[in-house]
């Protein structure tokens, strides 16, 4: 059987649709029996920890912003005081997943002055230090993550375990008081 250009056209497109299909099925496989990898958990060691209405922690590789709220700090007027403590709030906007810049960066005018908050550079929307929508075409407020705090005070962030934002975001925040805690690099005690 002589090759022919029919015969060869023939054979790059069925290889060519074998392969899209098995490409297809390895990524439908790969959903439903994820590896035992997880690459969804971060931790924040405790030096890089913010204080308490200080400027977030930005952890570029979990796409998330550690924020460490004072009580009552991160909701609006109308909204019911937070206790205070970590929140993970995820930096993608809920408009259209654009990242939201650095609070210290992005200032927003309300409730009596100008207070710090999280930006969309995108199409403008506002959120409070613990991610609550304030102005723009946002739908709704940041979303955030699970944490945990380890008994040597690393933050662990869940980033699979994600609930979409609203207004109670700040009291989703978890107290962070380590009873000790020595820092690895200067050898002191920097919280008690």
């Amino acid at each position: 059987m002589p090759l022919t250009r029919r015969r060869l056209l023939k054979a790059g497109f069925w290889s060519g649709a074998a392969l899209a299909a098995t490409g297809g099925i390895a990524s439908f496989l790969r959903m439903l029996y994820p590896g035992t990898e997880d690459l969804s958990v971060f931790t924040v060691n405790p030096d890089d920890v913010p204080e308490p209405g200080g400027v977030p922690f930005q952890h570029n590789e979990g796409r998330f912003f550690l924020v460490n709220l004072r009580p009552g700090e991160g909701g609006r007027e109308i909204d019911l005081p937070g206790p205070g403590g970590l929140l993970a709030v995820s930096w993608r906007c809920p408009h259209l997943t654009c990242a939201v810049r650095h609070p210290d960066r992005a200032e927003y005018a309300g409730g009596g002055g100008t207070r710090k908050g999280f930006g969309c550079p995108c199409h403008g929307s506002r959120f409070t230090t613990a991610g609550v929508r304030t102005s723009g075409p946002a739908s709704r407020s940041l979303d955030t993550a699970t944490c945990t705090v380890t008994p040597h005070g690393h933050v662990q962030v869940n980033m699979q375990a994600i609930r979409n934002g609203d207004y109670d975001n700040p009291q989703r925040a978890i107290p962070y008081t380590p009873e000790r805690l020595t820092s690895p690099r200067a050898g002191r005690l920097t919280r008690s």
